[in-house]
């Protein structure tokens, strides 16, 4: 506050560096009050400066070389001061690119050193995902996250992804190791992550972005470690999603959008973009914690009774989109008086509500002719021979 971050950051080096060089030393420095001014300084708000914030954790480090040591910094729990002020609008902002992936390895490898660490950094990163959210709520009531608002005014999509994507990029490299996957669940950790997709007016490309993309590698990472305790979850989430895409789309208010003038078709199905979004992002996360299984044995536990429900709903939620898409965009418009509801019924049947009749599938265009296929096979198990049987 007073020196500069500079000097902050060259005095965390040089002690560090000492510490190193001559080991026995270290002792003098605890009982001289210097780790405890060290440990201190964690509790006034960090600075928006990429060195200090990579400089903590190899302090920490050498100050935990010696049982006092570690014994002084577990009683501080620097890691949840250091984690929690990183959520500001005024670092979370500045300290982007490659800063939160280097913090994160270097937190592995202080708690790889250090096992007695593990639980303050991982309630640490909960508390951290926690707090993201709690800012966002701030920042979508129309407050500030501090007495000196940010300019330009910072809105609450520049944070969540912000925030997010720097919360990602940490939690990347500790969720490589199995304990710290398995703390971090323990903690809650999982729920929280999971929180920060049903947030409301989520950005459209939220799935696309970093943010997004940063949650779904975090996410499959850890169910690789701890499939029971996330992919039941996450199943659950999804088949959630899926049930009120089908309600919102179903057969009755695609009939009424069918026939109704261009600018009620939009009325007719409300709260239809918030669920397809939910979808976006409930499929991304699926599939990558499906892709984290393969060649891994943690595979079996999607094969479940809920698993083949999911894998149904899936099938008739997609259905149900094709229809839906058919149905809008074939024929003409909504002003159009042959559009009908009845002229529209013909081409809302769909094998779900007959799940034992054949679907016939097209076969690829050969020498300019093409044939149908007949598949035999009921949507709602059953087989071609016997569609009473379990399939």
């Amino acid at each position: 506050e007073v020196f500069g971050t500079l000097v902050y950051e060259k005095a965390s080096a040089l002690l560090t560096e000492f510490v190193h060089q001559e080991p026995s030393c270290l002792q003098h420095m605890l009982s001289a009050g210097v780790a405890k001014a060290f440990l201190a300084s964690l509790d006034r708000p960090l600075p928006a400066s990429r060195g200090v914030v990579n400089a903590i954790p190899t302090v920490l480090g050498a100050l935990c070389l010696s049982p006092a040591g570690c014994q002084v910094v577990e009683q501080a729990q620097p890691l949840k001061k250091l984690l929690g002020g990183l959520c500001s609008d005024k670092v979370v902002l500045f300290v982007q690119g490659s800063c939160p992936s280097n913090l994160g390895v270097q937190l592995e490898e202080l708690m790889r050193h250090n096992p007695s660490l593990l639980d303050s950094c991982m309630a640490g990163c909960v508390d951290m995902s926690i707090q993201i959210l709690a800012n966002l709520e701030t920042l979508s009531a129309g407050g500030s996250l501090s007495p000196t608002p940010s300019t330009p005014p910072l809105t609450p999509h520049s944070y969540l992804l912000c925030a997010v994507e720097f919360l990602g990029k940490l939690l990347e490299p500790l969720m490589s190791a199995a304990e710290h996957s398995r703390a971090f669940v323990r903690k809650g950790g999982v729920a929280s992550l999971l929180r920060i997709l049903s947030v409301k007016d989520l950005p459209p490309n939220f799935s696309r972005c970093d943010s997004g993309r940063f949650v779904v590698l975090v996410v499959g990472k850890i169910a690789f470690h701890t499939p029971s305790d996330v992919l039941g979850e996450v199943m659950s989430r999804m088949l959630k999603v899926l049930r009120g895409v089908q309600e919102a789309f179903s057969r009755e208010r695609v009939l009424e959008a069918a026939v109704a003038p261009e600018g009620a078709k939009e009325a007719a199905f409300a709260g239809g973009k918030d669920l397809l979004l939910a979808l976006e992002l409930h499929t991304s996360l699926l599939s990558g914690i499906v892709g984290s299984f393969r060649g891994s044995t943690t595979g079996v536990e999607w094969e479940s009774a809920a698993g083949t429900e999911l894998v149904r709903a899936c099938a008739e939620c997609y259905l149900a989109l094709r229809l839906c898409s058919s149905a809008l965009t074939q024929g003409g418009d909504g002003h159009n008086p042959h559009n009908t509801r009845e002229s529209h019924i013909a081409k809302l049947h769909s094998p779900i509500e007959r799940p034992d009749e054949p679907i016939s599938i097209p076969r690829p265009i050969s020498d300019g002719a093409a044939a149908d296929i007949d598949l035999s096979i009921p949507l709602r198990g059953g087989s071609a021979a016997d569609p009473g049987a379990g399939g």
